[in-house]
């Protein structure tokens, strides 16, 4: 039989057909298993475009707390410049009356010293008045 070339050629023939079938068992299995693959992998890619969306809405929503957050703190700062300003004003107000009540004590030394220089003078007047009175007593009497 195998001095036959044709049916070695049968045989090969038959033989390399058995292994194209292992060999398209394998491929079929190959593509099942990558069809397996495809499909584990459509699944993980919906599972992060959810994560994705679900990402997307936090930080939507922090964007939203930090706004809330930021005219939260503009508010309050705006508050205590307004307080900062209102202390500063009540602060120039009080400065401005030391510097009158300073300017009062300033001007009342100085009246009162117009006033003894003025008293002195009158002092002076007045015994000089006196002296001429006795004096003119003195003559007459």
């Amino acid at each position: 039989m195998s001095d036959n070339p044709i049916l070695a050629s049968l045989t090969r023939l038959e033989a390399g057909q058995q292994a194209l079938r292992v060999d398209m068992a394998e491929l079929r299995d190959g593509q099942t298993a990558l069809r397996a693959d495809v499909t584990d992998l459509r699944a993980d890619v919906t599972d992060l475009r959810a994560d994705v969306t679900d990402l997307r809405a936090d930080v939507t929503t922090l964007r939203e707390g930090q706004t809330a957050l930021r005219v939260d703190m503009m508010g309050r700062i705006e508050r205590l410049e307004n307080h900062i300003t209102g202390i500063r004003d009540d602060i120039g107000v009080n400065m401005g009356r030391a510097d009158r009540a300073h300017e009062a004590v300033v001007n009342a030394r100085s009246d009162v010293l117009h006033l003894s220089q003025e008293l002195s003078i009158m002092w002076r007047q007045i015994k000089r008045l006196e002296s001429d009175i006795r004096d003119i007593k003195g003559e007459a009497a």
